[in-house]
């Protein structure tokens, strides 16, 4: 009887640990504001796990970075001009 008991208890603060971080991912996912206080219950249950997780893991934008999508743009963009106006210059 116990032994179901604590495994109930066990089984349901898991659940709602995992629905908190299901829950942080969407909002951040959406760009919900975490300054109401829904999310920062959200942000109490899940800080715990997160913000080392962020020291040791690079975030997404982190990895691709923006700095180095633009010149890739640029020069592509300026590598498709030179080859229009070559283009035309030799015709």
């Amino acid at each position: 009887m116990v032994d179901q008991a604590l495994k109930l208890v066990i089984d349901v603060a898991f659940g709602l640990v995992t629905f908190a971080f299901l829950l942080r991912f969407l909002m951040q996912l959406l760009r919900a504001p975490f300054r109401n206080p829904f999310g920062q219950a959200v942000l109490a249950l899940t800080d715990w796990l997160v913000v080392p997780l962020r020291k040791m893991l690079p975030g997404f934008r982190a990895s691709t970075g923006r700095r180095s999508s633009r010149p890739t743009c640029s020069s592509w963009s300026g590598c498709s001009r030179s080859t229009r106006s070559s283009g035309g210059a030799s015709r």
